[in-house]
Order: structure tokens, then sequence, then C-alpha cells
């Protein structure tokens, strides 16, 4: 695995994920990213504005020896696609 520099906080975009990154295709056409780890209780991680899960490596790395963590990345962050609009939730 490869960690995280003090480095590397100024700029998630050059960051090494510590994590696989994942995707699952929803009705809509969309396909979501996620990564996730650990066993155990589910812990569902969600980034704010303007990032993506990638800021979630380091709380990942600390949870996942007790934790299941799911970090996805919200519609139009990360590797997450956006092509379609929101008409109903």
């Amino acid at each position: 695995m490869d960690t995280i520099t003090e480095e590397d906080d100024y700029n998630i975009f050059t960051w090494k994920t510590l994590y696989e990154t994942k995707y699952i295709n929803i009705k809509n056409g969309e396909r979501i990213s996620y990564r996730e780890c650990g066993k155990g209780e589910t812990i569902v991680l969600i980034h704010g504005h303007y990032t993506c899960s990638l800021t979630f490596d380091k709380l990942m790395k600390s949870l996942e020896p007790n934790f299941h963590c799911i970090a996805p990345c919200l519609r139009g962050y990360g590797y997450s696609s956006y092509n379609n609009k929101i008409l109903s939730l």
C-alpha cells in the first residue's frame, strides 16, 4: 500500500490512492465510483462540495481494522459521471 505524505495534502489530485476505485451503474445511465475497505459495521463516508472520496483515505486507513467503509464519489465528482439532469428524488 502507498502512503499519503504531508506534501500531498495540498493537492488531492496528486494523491496516491490507498484503495481501488470501483463502479456501479445506475438505472438512469450514470456511473458512480466508490472505494471501500475493512470488515465489520458499515460506515458510509459522504464528501462535501468540490471534493471527492479521495479526501477520506487517511480516515479509511484508521477505520479499516474495525469497520467496513464505503466512500462514494457523488455525481459529477471524482470518477462519477454526470450525464443527465436530476428530474426527481
